[in-house]
């Protein structure tokens, strides 16, 4: 049994976007949530992750770029990053500071 699935160009976009905005959230939520002091695989794991997503806010190299996810989700990569690094410091969080592109 054959199955054909034609996916046009805007459920393909729609889907990009939405895989992009999943990495962003991860990568936004692993930087701003502390690892816990437990020495557990769990707590392990998430420091490793926390350092991960550290690494490719800052312009580490991925499958896709930090730069590459700002481009398809309309974000100001500078803005951005600014905006979160001030976050993580001061703490608090207002919905329109992810910054668009004008």
């Amino acid at each position: 049994m054959e199955c054909e699935l034609e996916i046009n160009d805007v459920e393909a976009a729609g889907a990009w976007k939405l895989l992009v905005s999943s990495l962003m959230f991860h990568a936004v939520r692993r930087h701003l949530i502390p690892p816990s002091k437990s020495a557990t695989s769990q707590g392990k794991e998430w420091a490793r992750q926390c350092v991960v997503a550290t690494r490719w806010l800052n312009g580490g190299i991925g499958v896709i770029t930090f730069e590459e996810a700002c481009e398809v989700l309309g974000y100001d990569p500078d803005a951005f990053l600014e905006r979160l690094n001030l976050l993580k410091t001061k703490g608090g969080f207002v919905v329109p500071d992810l910054v668009r592109r004008s």
